[in-house]
């Protein structure tokens, strides 16, 4: 009896963790499935082993624009060291370099020289350990890079490097990046010697180059020192815009046999402004795509388009993309421009059981840049084809439409776009079609039925009477992809800096995006899932419109260090959203009324086949917009 009574003392040792939790192996399995967020708010500060574990996986960003004040240049560029990913914008102005590229060229330089030096210490602290028989476990080794990754993706927007620093005495690319991208307005005449940059970048994986003006990539495009026993790690390569070889391509392709995405967009054989001491490139589709078949690479997405040559037949890109792609027949990307889109192409599509997952799209650019493609019927043609499709895919969890697919019209269910600033008096309060006083939509409008999209790359244009400056159309554009689209991850909008008005190039129109509380970005608050949000300007500037407080924005910023200063600033803020919302009540009312008397009651149509809860989702766009 005693014995029950005796109180028991505390063991001196204490229980060891579980011994799985020491399995890299393992652990490394686990970190795999976990999300980017995660990772780096909860699971790195665990322990110093996760930590070592993980640090790889910590994506960090650095971003910088010429159109943002110069000393967050150097802000952008304190950051880099540690940074996997560095993109900046940086607009040549009538043909000049701005000196902020020199500074971006010599912190890129610095950055290189940084982390190959510490490497270098890094392998002579292991060699010494060797050498002395001192080994110790991972999570009990003192790293020598604890807050140093190397940069691994690069992307230059409108970026022009200073004489030839492409090739000659010029600029080396850091030797650690895996993606390399120049996007945007390429600056006219930029060479692009290839067989240089593998030679800079051997772990390159991505090679992105065009969408500007005409540029003009050189041989050879393999390196003369590259031996072929060793194949390139390319997966992705893309030309647009581009005068090349095919032959030097072709060579490049017996040593890609990763690639999964070839896409040359808009060739030029030959142009009469730059490049003029050059002769014409000859490109042959059907030499290329034999090439391809023999290679049999793995490739899920392939675009071969030659500027003003003629169009493959339907059926014949739908069998040759099934033929260089047979690992993906079934969840196919497809890549083609907008003016090539016809409703027979869109049947060739649906009769791949409508697996149709990745959707790219890109109009020729021209160079000068006119507003030649909204003129054409084709193109318009295409656009109307497009949102048709995705009003019947279900299935599209990507698309990427460059430079002008998408139009409001198609988005305004409810014809609300008609409505102007209602602030400036009752004779400015609704924008009539000529010869018509009321509004009456006998066709019913179609939704996208693309409900599980996770990114969506488009430019919003407006080619009717309704021109894209008020915040109605803003609150209409972010109300229908808020509802209609509520798992986005990625959403990426443009606008062009002009617009064509009934595709008349007289009637072009300056765009006008809206992001204060009116023009109903706010309404993106509710998709929980995104996490990636850009607005782009065109070349020209899209201005952005009203008068824009930072109360109208300040709710997507997270607490930062100083979270008391923070959450007084929060409420403020609050309170001043909540004092601007309360103001719409007279402009709410205004609205019904011009409803009832301008607008026939239209409901928007539903496509066969959908389930009640896209039919419900449906019904909430009256309230987002």
């Amino acid at each position: 009896m005693n014995r029950l009574f005796r109180k028991k003392h505390p063991s001196n040792t204490s229980p060891s963790a579980s011994p799985i939790f020491h399995l890299t192996e393992i652990l490394e399995i686990i970190f795999s499935f976990l999300d980017n967020g995660s990772i780096r708010k909860s699971v790195i500060l665990v322990c110093r082993l996760w930590y070592q574990l993980n640090n790889h996986r910590v994506l960090r960003e650095v971003r910088w624009d010429w159109r943002w004040k110069r000393h967050k240049l150097e802000t952008a560029l304190a950051r880099l060291p540690g940074a996997r990913s560095f993109t900046c914008t940086c607009m040549a102005l009538f043909g000049e370099v701005d000196d902020a590229v020199f500074t971006i060229m010599d912190a890129l330089s610095q950055q290189s020289t940084l982390y190959q030096n510490l490497l270098d210490k890094q392998s002579r602290q292991q060699r010494q350990q060797r050498q002395r028989g001192i080994w110790k476990p991972l999570w009990r080794r003192n790293p020598v890079l604890p807050n140093i990754s190397p940069l691994r993706e690069l992307e230059l927007f409108s970026f022009r490097f200073p004489g030839d620093n492409l090739s000659g005495n010029r600029f080396h690319f850091p030797a650690t990046l895996t993606s390399l991208k120049f996007t945007g307005g390429v600056y006219a005449g930029t060479i692009f010697w290839i067989d240089q940059i593998l030679t800079d970048c051997p772990l390159l994986e991505v090679f992105h180059a065009g969408s500007g003006g005409p540029i003009l990539v050189n041989g050879p495009w393999v390196p003369p020192t590259h031996d072929r026993a060793q194949p390139l790690r390319l997966q992705s390569l893309v030309f647009q815009n581009a005068k090349l070889d095919q032959g030097g391509l072709e060579n490049l392709l017996s040593v890609t046999p990763l690639l999964q995405e070839l896409k040359l967009i808009e060739l030029l054989a030959g142009t009469r402004l730059i490049f003029t001491e050059l002769p014409d490139s000859h490109y042959d589709w059907n030499r290329l795509y034999q090439r391809l078949v023999r290679l049999a690479l793995p490739l899920r997405s392939v675009q071969f388009t030659v500027h003003c040559s003629s169009r493959m037949p339907d059926r014949q890109i739908r069998q040759r993309m099934i033929e260089l792609c047979p690992r993906h027949t079934n969840h196919a990307e497809w890549s083609f421009s907008p003016m090539d889109i016809t409703a027979t192409l869109l049947q060739e599509l649906t009769v791949v059981h409508n697996n149709v997952t990745v959707l790219e799209l890109c109009i020729p650019r021209v160079w000068p840049r006119t507003f030649a493609a909204c003129t054409i019927g084709r193109f318009t043609e295409g656009l109307q084809l497009l949102h048709q499709y995705l009003c019947e895919s279900p299935n599209l969890v990507r698309l990427k439409c460059l430079t002008g697919a998408i139009l409001l019209e198609n988005l305004d269910l409810y014809h609300r776009a008609r409505y102007t600033d209602l602030a400036l008096g009752p004779d400015r309060e609704w924008s009539r079609r000529p010869g018509s006083t009321t509004v009456s939509e006998n066709q019913k409008m179609q939704v996208w039925a693309c409900r599980n999209l996770r990114s969506l790359e488009v430019e919003i244009h407006s080619h009717g009477y309704e021109r894209l400056i008020w915040p109605v159309q803003s609150r209409i554009l972010f109300g229908y992809i808020a509802t209609v689209c509520p798992n986005l991850e990625e959403l990426d909008l443009k606008l062009p800096s002009y617009c064509l008005q009934q595709g008349a190039a007289a009637h072009t129109r300056r765009t006008v995006l809206h992001v204060q509380l009116e023009g109903g970005l706010c309404l993106l608050a509710k998709m929980e899932y995104l996490r990636t949000l850009k607005l782009e300007r065109g070349a020209g500037g899209v201005q952005i419109g009203g008068n824009i407080q930072k109360f109208d924005i300040s709710w997507i910023t997270l607490a930062g260090s100083n979270r008391e200063k923070h959450s007084v600033r929060l409420r403020q803020h609050s309170a001043q959203r909540k004092q601007a919302i309360a103001q719409w009540t007279k402009d709410l009312e205004t609205e019904r009324q011009l409803e009832e008397k301008y607008v026939l009651p239209t409901e928007p149509q539903h496509q066969p086949g959908q389930d009640q809860g896209n039919e419900s989702e449906d019904e909430k766009l009256q309230e987002s917009l």
